[in-house]
């Protein structure tokens, strides 16, 4: 809305097309949109959004958005499922790592021999914690994504169970995993509608999370 107002001002600039008079040639006009959009972008993407109580909307919304215009059902791929699939056939225990920073990951553990099995949901955790639980498992794991190379010393130095890391050409996201993996749900029926569609969160925002420990 705040970006259509700024659009509006060169709309409002004269009774003659904007193209017959020039769309930039007002140059106080073009300075105060621009001081205008930057304005807008540090509202919405730095912690004053906290501040003034403002959320940036991620993608998932905006297809939710676009769902519900079109009446097109939506369907979701988890990332850390989309990883763990990068490695079907694996008979290993599949453990994607995705740096959240602060000595955290998001992660899950996977079965892929034969088909995708989840054994632990995707989350939030410690990196710590995570090594301590596959120590307790005991069972032989493959880690990939883009905390393999943040944490690899650490997994060398705690991790006492057999261990390796995916190759370079399997560790990231990939598109043909992703679009698979969703056929896959498709046919499992796991589509829903647009409006019953709702994102998952591993973690709140860091700005969110200390405004509310400075509440608490």
């Amino acid at each position: 809305l705040s970006l259509s107002q700024v659009i509006q001002a060169y709309n409002m600039r004269s009774e003659h097309s904007l193209f017959h008079i020039g769309p930039f040639s007002n140059h106080k006009l073009n300075w105060a949109c621009l001081i205008s959009l930057l304005l807008i972008a540090l509202v919405l993407f730095t912690p004053l959004r906290i501040v003034f109580e403002l959320a940036a909307l991620p993608g998932e919304l905006y297809l939710q958005g676009l769902g519900l215009a079109l009446k097109k059902p939506l369907l979701a791929v988890p990332t850390v499922e989309a990883l763990a699939y990068n490695l079907w056939g694996s008979s290993a225990l599949i453990c994607p790592i995705m740096d959240a920073r602060r000595s955290q990951v998001y992660t899950g553990l996977y079965y892929a021999e034969e088909e995708l099995q989840t054994e632990k949901e995707p989350c939030a955790m410690d990196m710590h914690e995570l090594i301590s639980e596959l120590n307790a498992r005991g069972e032989r794991t493959v880690f990939l994504g883009d905390g393999v190379p943040v944490y690899e010393s650490l997994i060398r130095r705690e991790l006492t169970v057999a261990y390796s890391f995916a190759p370079p050409q399997s560790s990231r996201q990939r598109a043909a995993s992703v679009a698979a993996l969703g056929e896959l749900y498709m046919k499992q029926g796991r589509m829903v509608t647009a409006a019953d569609f709702k994102p998952e969160y591993l973690r709140k925002p860091q700005a969110e999370r200390e405004r509310e420990g400075i509440e608490l």
